[in-house]
């Protein structure tokens, strides 16, 4: 391969403060050729300036990976008992005696045809610092460095040229050797400087000696991600050592040769395939080859992803319709994936993570547990009784509630598929920014309850604030709330505190145990065996200005559910959120007209509320 004159690659002897002299090259009979000065303890740490305009040279992460490369090659690829110890970026942009060895960009003409000069200080026969410098342009004009992947044509190979000039900085002058990294010339859109040759690994032995524990071959350390896709298509990342140039590399999934158009060779630690090919799901090998010698690894990938593992489901139990969102827990969840709940399949299957996925839980026709499947390209797995549908169901209502207001109301709604004669609820809440003025029964499902006990603690912070009530409709089950789909049961009134957070919130939580006596949240049908309900707690946002009229259930919007809770309220006789956001028309009065009036400015342009 001839080697045009036009660049070329130096290197220029500095002495330290004090000394003088200047070594003459030694010539071997090998060939190679030594500068006459080594590192005495074998061991060189430098800086790089990652400061080549961007472009072709790479960001900055990888103009220091190309770097480091550099310098790795001749300890890996020599096999010689010399280290060169990266220690991070320096701010250096001059070549002085000061102690600093660092590799950087300088915007400047060479003066002649180099492209790069390294720059010693040494005290006898012992180098002490480098500094190593590649230039903008040469007296042949502007130089084009190439830091990512092969050169193209008139680019020049910023790995190629930095080993060359790493093999100064240890101590190894120009060779005659044509094909040698050591040889003085390098020429535009070529990258076989990267690889050493016979007479540069004699070279840095002759200096540091042979270590034959250190690997001279690629290796592959690390695949990212390490399963994907049967269709393909995907971006996966190899990680290795001895990586050379892409011209002489041949990359192979289960033995056929993926084309070079589909993976890139950014430096000797990185190679890239970009879209991956479709592939059968189960494992694969990825095999490198290039003139340093060839590795496989076998079960680098996996196709179709690993098989998956259901830990839990949380939360787990919700109401036989369906509709509500629950997180399947566990390993190797694939996006894709179907999940079952019983028989019936889950809906808006969403991958959060390799270990969690978001789905919408089916209906079912009755209560009781049903087993959790996950199936995906890769096998399946089953969490049996993995979750609990129920049509026992205690929910506390929620909602927006006007900083300093002394009338919010969140009623308690029971969902039963039996016959209630008593209950029992236990609410905890904060507090600091919550008063409780009132508990009743009125305007509910339990209004004609014989027995009616509360409990409360409103001063205890924080932590410990809650109220517990005990209801039983009759003491001789002639009377008893029947089956139903939220029924109000009772009504919790609070005032919120002037001084709570403006979108701040206080979660209404339906804890069992609490209160003093300790109370559980129980449903008590005729038969007097105790049921545990599925427990929805409440949310109270704090806002400011007070309530949007026509905002019925207090989500902070106006739209259809609105009207519909004004025609729940109303047939219902429960009480709602906020009387005057009931009001929709400002009339003074919640009726069925405020029904008819949200809906009228939703679909028929009307007069917004």
């Amino acid at each position: 391969m001839s080697h045009s004159t036009r660049p070329s690659l130096a290197t220029t002897l500095l002495p330290t403060l004090g000394l003088i002299c200047i070594f003459s090259a030694v010539a071997t009979i090998e060939g190679f050729v030594l500068i006459g000065a080594s590192w005495s303890s074998g061991s060189v740490n430098y800086r790089v300036n990652p400061n080549f305009p961007p472009g072709p040279a790479g960001t900055t992460a990888q103009q220091i990976e190309a770097l480091r490369c550099s310098a790795d090659a001749w300890r890996q690829q020599g096999q010689a008992n010399i280290n060169l110890n990266y220690l991070g970026t320096s701010g250096v942009t001059a070549v002085a005696n000061d102690g600093v060895t660092v590799a950087f960009y300088t915007p400047t003409n060479s003066g002649d045809a180099a492209i790069a000069t390294t720059f010693f200080t040494f005290a006898g026969s012992n180098l002490l610092s480098f500094d190593m410098v590649f230039y903008q342009a040469n007296s042949f004009g502007p130089i084009t460095w190439n830091g990512v992947g092969d050169p193209g044509f008139n680019q020049t190979d910023l790995i190629s040229v930095a080993t060359h000039e790493f093999g100064h900085a240890i101590g190894i002058d120009h060779t005659p050797v044509q094909n040698a990294t050591m040889f003085f010339s390098y020429a535009d859109g070529t990258a076989f400087v990267r690889t050493l040759v016979a007479d540069d690994i004699n070279a840095t032995q002759a200096l540091y000696g042979f270590n034959g524990s250190i690997n001279n071959e690629p290796q592959i350390n690390d695949v990212d991600p390490p399963d994907g896709p049967t269709t393909g298509g995907n971006t996966v990342t190899i990680t290795g050592e001895n990586f050379t140039w892409e011209a002489d590399t041949t990359l192979r999934i289960n033995g056929v040769v993926l084309g070079s158009s589909q993976w890139n060779l950014e430096n000797c630690s990185t190679l890239v395939i970009q879209n991956m090919p479709s592939n059968p799901a189960g494992p694969v090998s990825f095999q490198i080859d290039n003139e340093l010698g060839s590795v496989t690894l076998n079960n680098a990938y996996t196709y179709g992803g690993l098989p998956p593992t259901i830990l839990n489901v949380s939360p787990e139990s919700g109401p036989i319709a369906g509709g509500n969102q629950v997180s399947i827990i566990g390993t190797n969840l694939a996006a894709g994936a179907a999940v079952a709940f019983g028989a019936q399949l889950a809906t808006n299957v969403t991958q959060i993570s390799s270990n969690e996925l978001l789905v919408t839980v089916p209906g079912v026709a009755s209560a009781g547990p049903v087993n959790v499947s996950v199936s995906q390209a890769a096998g399946s797995d089953v969490l049996n009784d993995g979750y609990l549908y129920t049509t026992n169901i205690v929910r506390l209502e929620g909602g927006n509630a006007s900083i300093g207001s002394t009338g919010f109301v969140s009623r308690a709604l029971a969902t039963t598929d039996v016959e209630v004669s008593g209950f029992s609820l236990a609410v905890a809440y904060d507090g600091t920014f919550l008063d409780l003025l009132d508990l009743t029964l009125t305007g509910t499902a339990s209004a004609a309850a014989e027995f009616f006990q509360q409990g409360e603690n409103d001063s205890g912070g924080a932590a410990n604030s809650y109220w517990t009530c005990g209801v039983v409709m009759s003491f001789d089950n002639s009377l008893t709330i029947p089956p139903s789909n939220e029924a109000p049961v009772i009504a919790a009134t609070y005032a919120i505190e002037p001084f709570a957070p403006q979108g701040g919130f206080s979660v209404l939580d339906l804890l069992d145990g609490a209160g003093s006596p300790p109370t559980d949240n129980i449903f008590s049908p005729p038969s007097g065996v105790s049921i545990s309900p599925l427990l929805i707690d409440g949310l109270i946002t704090f806002v400011v200005g007070g309530f949007i009229r026509g905002d019925a259930n207090g989500d902070a919007t106006v739209d259809v559910a609105d009207a519909v809770s004004i025609l729940g309220f109303l047939f219902s006789q429960g009480p709602g959120p906020c009387a005057d956001a009931l009001d929709a028309n400002d009339d003074g009065a919640v009726d069925i007209a405020d029904a008819v009036y949200v809906l009228g400015y939703l679909f028929s342009q009307g007069t917004p509320p």
